[in-house]
């Protein structure tokens, strides 16, 4: 068995430091915009919005439980964005 995922990693915090995974990079920006705010300053509105963008990510936990007791390779690799502007 083999599982591929991508998307953008991060950690959340305060809840034993989960790690999720969003594939949406418009959301990823936007949770890292948030995310990076002091905990003082961000609004209720902003925390709502961090809940909603957490429920669609996936959470890096369940996608390893169906290797739970098996021996595996995990590889990370960094990818890189193709920032050139597609012309059609």
């Amino acid at each position: 068995m083999k599982k591929v995922l991508e998307g953008y990693l991060f950690c959340k915090p305060y809840i034993g430091d989960a790690w999720i995974l969003l594939k949406d990079g418009g959301l990823a920006k936007e949770y890292r915009e948030i995310n990076g705010k002091m905990s003082d300053k961000i609004t209720i509105r902003e925390l709502d919005r961090m809940c909603e963008i957490e429920l669609r990510a996936e959470f890096l936990d369940s996608a390893l439980s169906d290797f739970e007791g098996k021996k595996v390779r995990i590889t990370i690799e960094e990818v890189k964005e193709d920032t050139r502007r597609k012309v059609g």
